[in-house]
């Protein structure tokens, strides 16, 4: 998987990640349980380009931070998932 920083401002960020779109989904779902996340999305330009891109738009403070936190938010509930199995 690579991933990019492809733009930042103040209160948003676009990522660009390649090799796994799955885990895109899965941060921006996270994303938008997030109340200070003001807008999050995925975008795909073609189905078979193997690279989407992750836009996030905070209400406050650092969007890398709001996405960091979907992250470890995500790998708790998936490190619980693991324990049931």
């Amino acid at each position: 998987m690579d991933v990019k920083l492809l733009k930042r401002d103040d209160k948003a960020v676009e990522i660009s990640v390649s090799g796994d779109k799955t885990i895109a989904m899965l941060i921006r779902g996270y994303l938008l349980q997030d109340e200070n996340v003001d807008f999050a999305a995925v975008a795909q330009d073609h189905p078979l380009v193997d690279e989407v891109r992750i836009f996030v738009r905070v209400k406050n403070g650092d969007p890398l931070d709001a996405v960091k936190s979907a992250i470890e938010r995500a790998k708790a509930d998936l490190i619980q998932l693991q324990s049931l199995i």
